[in-house]
């Protein structure tokens, strides 16, 4: 069973990484399946093609299920059901719309879209109402080879065809909500929370808990779970679900005696089986179902299984099998760092504790699990978000037990009376919400060391490797020898990734996802994150960082207050009239205009920035008369051809032009006339630029591409 489902496993992530599909008619290599899988040789290489067919069926009917090409940017009027919790920021709101009606004509819309509904008075939108409205469609862009967070992939894997976006305020409520009851269960415990808990500062921490809802959950706050590695307390995880159905497993068993004659019709362990395998299932439903909680609602029901059959079924066999059933139920999950995270996390508990003495006690045995989780998940969390907690090991030691077993029962006993005793409910969860008090100032402090978390500048990939290979060595059972050897296969980690910009020097990395762009300057002891298009949290994370982890200073280019980057940030004011520091003898001037213009000096370089900047802007600039000169300048985004300005295009004289897409191609030549470079973030995802007084020579960082991906992307300018 192992084996098999990890070459289930290998067939599901080579199909994922492949630039294109096969063609449908491979699918029919599923008729030698049973023949193979009959022969005891060939069973494991069987059931990699089995991993490998089922994920090609399933990418086939997903891209089937995709805006088409004709429509993308074409506003249409659709009607539909809001289908999960809509999403409120500063600037909108987004939700995913199930359709049910279209225009006619229009038959080659996907079931699914994501809709963002833009401006300051949009109305309450609620799960399960139907709307009519006018938007302009999208397809799922994302660079190829994207560095950010890859959009388009995120897309498929929540089975979204397509994303629009309101025209105007052409919009209007046709029915009232009706269907999904687990999501308008979400919604109503999400709102009687928001009510029971206003103004308490771990509103949103009680609500990650109860229902997986994290959108209360203040910037500040994420950037203290991120450092100290306890992110994955602040959702419904699988040691969430092991415990209520632990607990649920429990009661049942000694309260079923209770019931007269109640033992005599159903034996109390199958009482118990079956109040623990509900629990769980309620639980992961308000959890929205997600990987980490379907992975543990499988565990539990192979281990009540091994119960109510009276037999052992091995820590591993069970893992293999919850594995197997989750890439059976969503081969799209590989693509999500939750399905690595949590599969790696209990198979390096298995790992790290075997062969190891039961003496010792319960907090050494506690301790040596977090110890092996922190050290061998920290390839994985470089690879994946290019941060790593040095403090995990600490903050998790304490910070577990106390979530696990008093601020989760609480919130899941004033949950759960919410509704239909409010008043209990509502003094269970202030409860639960002052219990985390202590837990968030002690995190905080923990958070403020300097050191707590490492941002390596983009640590080569073997260095991973070679870090993954040597947690693995150290962590390995007793008997193992020379285990103290697995440091030298760190070391390179450490070195290669800890190279900085010297004094003087500023390095630039620019990326795109698709639908935003995103800057960053690190000088020796600074950062600043620039970003254009929307915020974005995990666009922010795949940046790169060092020390300081967090942004000194956050930019926007229209002026906008972040919502995702806990960093200072500056306002529309400081743009307008203009403002001028150094780091690090490096040099930043924003230039006066209603935008952000960023100018940097580094090392007899310059760079500017000015994505926000309009045809009138560019007009300002040029009068106030001084010198917009600059080696690298991100362009001006936008495809028309009023962004042609020769004057401007002269003055700035780029060498290198870094732009999100395409630009309008009288617009494309004039740069070209001056010697422009084109650096297209959407075709190459990740340009890196050192401003440190050597020739320029940008870097381009690209995985590659993979099928999901617009092939548009990677050819006209």
């Amino acid at each position: 069973m192992r084996a098999a489902a990890f070459a289930f496993l290998l067939g599901v992530v080579l199909l994922q990484l492949m630039p294109g599909l096969p063609a449908p008619y491979w699918l029919l290599l599923a008729l030698v399946l049973l023949p193979l899988a009959a022969w005891r040789p060939t069973r494991v290489p069987s059931a990699a093609l089995a991993g490998f067919l089922w994920a090609l069926l399933h990418a086939h009917l997903a891209l089937a299920d995709r805006l088409p090409p004709s429509l993308d940017g074409a506003v249409l009027s659709v009607e539909g059901q809001v289908a999960a919790l809509p999403v409120q920021t500063s600037r909108g709101v987004h939700f995913l719309l199930d359709l049910t009606h279209a225009e006619p004509g229009s038959a080659a819309l996907p079931s699914r879209l994501r809709v963002s509904w833009y401006g300051a008075d949009t109305p309450v939108v609620r799960v399960g109402e139907s709307w009519r409205m006018e938007v302009r469609l999208a397809r799922p862009r994302s660079p190829v080879g994207a560095s950010g967070f890859d959009h388009a992939g995120w897309m498929l894997r929540e089975g979204i065809g397509g994303g629009a976006t309101v025209v105007g305020m052409r919009a209007a409520r046709v029915a009232a909500a009706e269907g999904y009851p687990v999501q308008r269960l979400r919604e109503r415990l999400a709102v009687a929370q928001q009510e029971a808990l206003a103004g308490h500062p771990a509103q949103g921490l009680v609500s990650a808990l109860a229902i997986g809802e994290r959108q209360a959950i203040t910037a500040a706050q994420w950037d203290m779970l991120r450092r100290t590695g306890t992110s994955h307390l602040m959702a419904i995880s699988g040691l969430h679900i092991g415990l209520v159905a632990a607990l649920a497993f429990w009661l049942g068993r000694r309260g079923w005696p209770l019931w007269p004659g109640a033992a005599s019709r159903l034996p109390a362990p199958y009482a118990g089986a079956g109040l623990a395998f509900f629990a769980a299932l309620a639980y992961a439903a308000l959890a929205g179902f997600a990987i980490p909680t379907q992975r543990a609602l499988i565990m539990v029901v192979v281990a009540l299984f091994g119960i109510l059959a009276a037999r052992r079924i091995g820590l591993s066999q069970t893992l293999a099998l919850a594995l197997l059933a989750v890439l059976l139920w969503d081969p799209f999950a590989v693509l999500s760092p939750g399905f690595w995270l949590s599969f790696a996390a209990v198979a390096l508990i298995m790992y790290g504790l075997g062969n190891r003495p039961r003496a010792r006690g319960l907090w050494w045995t506690w301790g040596r699990v977090q110890w092996v989780v922190g050290l061998g998940l920290l390839p994985l969390t470089l690879a994946w978000f290019n941060t790593g907690s040095l403090i995990s090991p600490l903050a998790n030691l304490l910070a577990v037990p106390w979530v696990s077993f008093v601020v989760v029962p609480l919130t899941l006993a004033g949950t759960a009376t919410l509704l239909w005793l409010p008043a209990v409910g509502e003094a269970l969860l202030a409860l639960a919400a002052h219990s985390l008090t202590p837990l968030v100032w002690l995190l905080t402090q923990l958070a403020s060391w300097s050191g707590a978390a490492w941002s390596p500048l983009a640590p080569p990939a073997w260095t991973l490797a070679a870090a993954a290979v040597g947690a693995a060595w150290l962590l390995a059972p007793r008997g193992v020898p020379a285990r103290w050897l697995g440091v030298l296969w760190l070391l390179p980690l450490a070195a290669l990734a800890g190279e900085r910009p010297g004094v003087g020097e500023a390095w630039i990395t620019a990326i795109s996802n698709g639908q935003g762009t995103a800057v960053s300057v690190v000088t020796a002891r600074h950062r600043l994150l620039y970003t254009g298009g929307a915020h974005d949290p995990a666009l922010l994370e795949r940046l790169g960082g060092g020390t300081p982890l967090r942004p000194d200073l956050y930019v926007h280019a229209r002026g906008e207050a972040p919502n995702a980057a806990p960093a200072q940030h500056l306002a529309p004011a400081d743009c307008a009239t203009g403002r001028a520091w150094v780091w690090d003898e490096v040099r930043f001037s924003l230039l006066p205009h209603p935008g952000c213009v960023l100018l940097v000096e580094a090392g007899g370089r310059r760079l500017l920035l000015a994505e926000a900047l309009t045809p009138a802007g560019q007009r300002e600039l040029l009068h106030l008369g001084r010198s917009l000169r600059a080696e690298v300048l991100l362009a001006p985004r936008g495809r028309g051809r009023d962004l042609l300005n020769p004057l401007f295009i002269e003055s700035v004289a780029a060498r290198h032009v870094l732009i999100h897409d395409r630009l309008h191609p009288e617009v494309a030549a004039r740069y070209q006339a001056q010697g422009g470079v084109f650096w297209p973030l959407a075709r190459h995802g990740h340009v890196r630029v050192r401003l440190n007084g050597e020739p320029l020579l940008p870097e381009v960082r690209a995985p590659g591409r993979r099928y999901w991906h617009d092939a548009a992307l990677s050819t006209d300018l």
